[in-house]
């Protein structure tokens, strides 16, 4: 496990902040070495997956998740990061039920249903969509009461607050979430979706562009979220998806 949750680190830092040989290396040997002394351990499959996903290698990372989900049904990483990549892969409805499987598993966790809420309303399931956002930002509160300064739970509960129609509070966790933590490509993200639904696309474009220098993940993410549907036809955007892509293709 210890090996697992080391490969793990390496990987989210490769997906997410920094994607360089030494951090694909330390994935792939990590993973492999949990795998070597485990291989019916599920954690284990897990992290081979998550490497794989960080290196765009979609079909190994199912094939793990899937074996780690048949190893264990109520491991909450199996069917979360499953999830995700269902999602990057634009494949909706196997990721809502992915993170509803995972929401059952963790029923405190706040981030599956705020995720589950922008891919409700992808769908058009609007009052899916409402009822999963209030399940998170409740979550995300009472999160928020015993480590105030967890950005996670800032920058996605922002979610919350614009689906719930209080921009005003949005802003203000939005504000206190960058005061914490403004270089973090993943609170970058998630406050760039907020000012997109809030209707601030300048706010939105500026968060986005600098989460963006760093690592894999977040333009494939970008590509299938709804929360960045009125940046669309913004040339900014454009511009960057076009950039990341030619990037990604050329490496």
């Amino acid at each position: 496990r210890a090996w697992a949750a080391l490969a793990d680190s390496y990987s989210i830092t490769c997906m997410y902040w920094n994607a360089s040989e030494e951090d694909f290396a330390g994935a792939d040997a990590a993973s492999m070495k949990a795998l070597e002394l485990s291989p019916g351990l599920a954690e284990a499959h897990v992290s081979r997956g998550l490497y794989h996903f960080a290196c765009r290698e979609t079909r190994d990372a199912i094939g793990e998740f899937e074996t780690a989900q048949s190893l264990s049904r109520e491991l909450f990483e199996a069917h979360y990061f499953y999830a995700r990549v269902r999602f990057q892969r634009g494949e909706l409805d196997q990721a809502a039920a992915l993170f509803e499987e995972a929401e059952r598993i963790r029923p405190d966790d706040f981030q599956t249903p705020i995720l589950l809420r922008q891919i409700y309303r992808a769908l058009g399931r609007e009052e899916d969509a409402k009822a999963a956002a209030r399940r998170g930002l409740e979550r995300a509160c009472q999160h928020l009461d015993l480590y105030p300064d967890d950005t996670r739970a800032l920058n996605l509960g922002c979610g919350g607050h614009v689906e719930a129609g209080d921009k005003e509070t949005a802003m203000q966790w939005a504000e206190r979430s960058l005061a914490i933590d403004g270089n973090n490509p993943d609170t970058l993200y998630n406050l760039a979706c907020c000012y997109a639904l809030m209707d601030e696309p300048d706010n939105a474009m500026d968060c986005l562009e600098k989460a963006c220098l760093r690592g894999t993940s977040i333009a494939d993410w970008a590509e299938n979220d709804s929360d960045l549907e009125s940046l669309r036809n913004d040339p900014r955007f454009q511009a960057l998806m076009k950039s990341l892509k030619n990037h990604h293709s050329a490496s």
